[in-house]
């Protein structure tokens, strides 16, 4: 307890120095543990399945004329799973087909709630390992049955019992009424695929007639098997399952698939971008971990000639070296408590702003399963922040208290600088990129205009008097319609006129209003005006081998080409990106407007006029500049990311140097007073000061822009259309930061330089 009781009035005694730490860990631990914590999420995937192990997907690749088309797939036909459970009785436990997760208008009386739902079937919950809060699920075998998660089943229907109560469901413009049977836990946002909040029984499929049944069922569904002995048990599946599939498929079909099984928790982990995102953030959780740490060393290492004689006089008082040890690991709980402390305060008073920069809530990233990494966080800062000072101060020799201590360690304290001065280096030139990639993105030309343009997707029952209804608002200046989005295109396939695949361009449908009413341009011919007529871009004309303009050429079996579109762009697609396949169509289901200004008003005055003329139906307008700028959002936030990053580890940094330079000049003053005795003149004890920093600042600064650099050309590569990074762009940020580190110097040491030496030699 003597130990803790010195520890704690030392704090006090010094406690200016005791801010400046805390204050500094409590920013290094808040940013580096929000990004390890981000990367534990993303490792942690799937978790949330019981016996996940076990838990695997069918993975699919086409083959067409013997040649296997793109990637492996973790889409597949409805039958595959069945067939496989089937054929593999002594393998799998289990095995489920479910759909993908789409969107549908959930109706509770008056109340409307948009949802998204898979469509699968009463051995989906058995199969995924999720648990059933209640009911039965084999309830799911009959259509119209839905089972939902226990957040919407108690958002619909508060503290009563859900079952048997009936939802009304808009789906794929088929009105249903689903009698709910079963509520089901919340699955988390770390799963691998699209997360859903409900499950409608496959039943329902077959009764709407919702897409084609059996192998022609194209490939829009998931097949999950549990296996039974995992790894060895999919050995046996991959080895044969070509063949089995081979037997089911009907011979006139001509199709041949190449499959395999993988565990589900590996889905999200092989994606390249993932990849890069956890690496990303790992260095920048670890430059600023490491930043945070080597700082408080600093501080600890340069108060080191200040506290040396208070520790002989423990030891002159019989104190151990393991008691002075301990005193000092004492001090480092103590000062990362305070800074946890203050960490959670700054946790919870910006949660919103850093559950933006996360992309997750808090209590996401916070589960017990991910725990493992802050608290890795704290224990690597507590070990190298403890023990490597403590150890330092415990060799203090006893005589210390009967002469000055003079031993300098200057290399520590250089070797912690340049490890610092590295990590701002690297932080800021990969901050500056994703500001430059963030800012061309944004204001790059698209191609067209679309401010002022709102949309919505709805079918109106009378299209033609929808569209008289919106024109005859008087701040709405036109109305256009358009199959697909300016956010993402479908695919189809051309062909020759024997039906053989030429390529497979980007495909939309626009009405005839749709060209002007965005400001499209088209570079030669001119718009459509009816149907079988087509508009097309450049690298359509080229795939096609047409020698001219491509104007009046035919599009085999289908029309013929009116125009040629100038380059734009679509989504965060590059303009031109691909060929292009725009044909003519009238009363598509999504709807655009362009609105007077003041915009924001108007398209408040038009989502309130369509809920007057349309009571019953759901229908919201929403900015197309906003739906664009969702595409974006994860380059701002990695820019915001970086800039937070950035800011942290730069304070933490210079509150290092400030303590270097402070006990510097302590340790020199008499030096540099009698070297201004002798003459020298104010320049020169400038430069005596920041010399030994500066060389340090350039070798490190230098490596850590390096390290910038490639890393920057790791994260860009993830975009289609990107800024050119030039190598000579790091030159620039090195020189800046250099130029900010020396000015720092001079402006910290400008005092001393201009004090009078007589006051130096008076303290003496």
């Amino acid at each position: 307890m003597k130990q803790f009781h010195y520890t704690i009035q030392t704090l006090i005694r010094d406690r200016r120095s005791c801010v400046i730490k805390v204050i500094s860990l409590s920013l290094g631990l808040l940013v580096s543990i929000i990004l390890f914590s981000r990367v534990a999420f993303e490792l942690s995937y799937d978790n949330c399945f019981q016996d996940v192990d076990n838990l695997y997907i069918v993975k699919t690749e086409w083959i067409k004329d013997g040649v296997i088309k793109g990637n492996a797939g973790s889409y597949t036909l409805i039958p595959i799973a069945s067939t496989v459970a089937e054929e593999f009785p002594k393998e799998v436990e289990s095995a489920v087909c479910s759909s993908i997760s789409f969107e549908a208008i959930f109706k509770i009386g008056n109340r409307k709630m948009n949802k998204s739902f898979i469509l699968s079937d009463s051995l989906y919950f058995r199969t995924m390992g999720i648990e059933v809060i209640s009911g039965n699920p084999n309830d799911l075998t009959n259509p119209d049955v839905l089972f939902l998660s226990q957040s919407v089943a108690r958002e619909a229907f508060g503290e009563e019992n859900p079952i048997g109560k009936t939802l009304h469901m808009m789906v794929w413009g088929t009105p249903v009424e689903a009698l709910v049977k079963g509520v089901f836990a919340d699955l988390p946002y770390n799963v691998s695929l699209e997360r859903h909040e409900a499950v409608l029984s496959f039943a329902s499929h077959s009764k709407y007639g919702w897409g084609r049944p059996g192998w022609t069922s194209g490939g829009n569904y998931n097949a999950f098997i549990r296996l039974k002995d995992g790894e060895r048990s999919a050995d046996v599946i991959n080895t044969d399952i070509d063949k089995v599939i081979a037997k089911h498929i009907p011979s006139d079909m001509n199709m041949h698939l190449h499959m395999f099984v993988v565990p589900l928790r590996t889905i999200h982990l092989e994606h390249s971008d993932v990849k890069r995102t956890i690496l990303i953030l790992s260095l920048l959780g670890f430059a600023i971990l490491f930043a945070a740490t080597m700082n408080y060393v600093l501080i600890f290492v340069s108060s080191l000639s200040q506290r040396a004689k208070g520790i002989g006089i423990h030891k002159c008082n019989g104190a151990s070296d393991k008691a002075i040890f301990s005193m000092f690991i004492y001090e480092t709980a103590l000062i990362i408590g305070v800074s946890l402390v203050l960490m959670i305060i700054f946790l919870f008073q910006f949660q919103e702003k850093i559950e933006e920069l996360a992309e997750v809530s808090l209590s996401s990233l916070f589960t017990w399963h991910n725990l493992w990494a802050p608290l890795s966080v704290v224990t690597f800062l507590f070990v190298i922040g403890g023990i490597l000072p403590g150890k330092v101060f415990s060799l203090i020799p006893v005589t210390q208290v009967f002469h000055p201590y003079i031993k300098k360690n200057r290399g520590w304290k250089r070797i912690l600088l340049f490890i610092e001065f590295a990590g701002v280096a690297f932080i800021f030139g990969l901050m500056c990129v994703a500001y430059l990639q963030c800012h061309y993105i944004i204001n790059r030309d698209m191609g067209y205009q679309p401010k002022g343009v709102a949309s919505c997707k709805h079918d109106f029952a009378e299209p033609d008097n929808a569209r008289n209804n919106l024109k005859s608002l008087p701040y709405v200046e036109g109305v256009a319609s358009i199959r697909g989005s300016m956010t993402w295109f479908g695919n189809r396939e051309v062909t020759d006129e024997g039906g053989k695949v030429l390529f497979t361009p980007r495909c939309a449908a626009f009405d005839k209003d749709f060209v002007p009413l965005l400001g499209l341009h088209i570079k030669t011919g001119r718009n459509f005006t009816g149907e079988r007529q087509f508009l097309v871009n450049q690298p359509y004309v080229e795939k096609m081998g047409w020698k001219g303009s491509g104007v009046g050429e035919i599009v085999p079996n289908r029309g013929t080409v009116v125009g040629v579109l100038a380059p734009f762009c679509c989504g965060v697609l590059p303009a031109d990106n691909e060929p292009l396949e725009i044909e003519y169509g009238t009363n598509l289901r999504n709807v655009h407007v362009r609105l007077k200004e003041p915009f924001t008003e108007n398209l408040h005055r038009l989502n309130n006029e369509m809920k007057k003329i349309y009571p019953q139906e759901d229908i919201e307008f929403r900015s197309l500049e906003q739906d664009l700028e969702r595409y974006y959002r994860p380059t701002i936030i990695f820019r915001d990311a970086t800039f937070l990053a950035f800011i942290t580890i730069l304070f933490i940094t210079l509150m290092g140097l400030i303590g270097y330079i402070n006990d510097e000049v302590r340790r020199r003053s008499k030096e540099i007073a009698i070297r201004k005795i002798n003459g020298a003149e104010a320049r020169s004890i400038l430069f005596l000061l920041s010399k030994d920093i500066f060389w340090v600042a350039i070798l490190s600064v230098a490596i850590g822009t390096y390290g910038a650099y490639y890393m920057s050309l790791l994260w860009i590569s993830q975009f289609e259309d990107t800024i050119c990074v030039y190598a000579g762009w790091y030159v620039v940020t090195a020189i800046c930061l250099l130029v900010f580190i020396f000015v720092f110097i001079i402006g910290r040491s400008w005092h001393i330089a201009n004090e009078n030496p007589v006051n130096s030699i008076k303290s003496e």
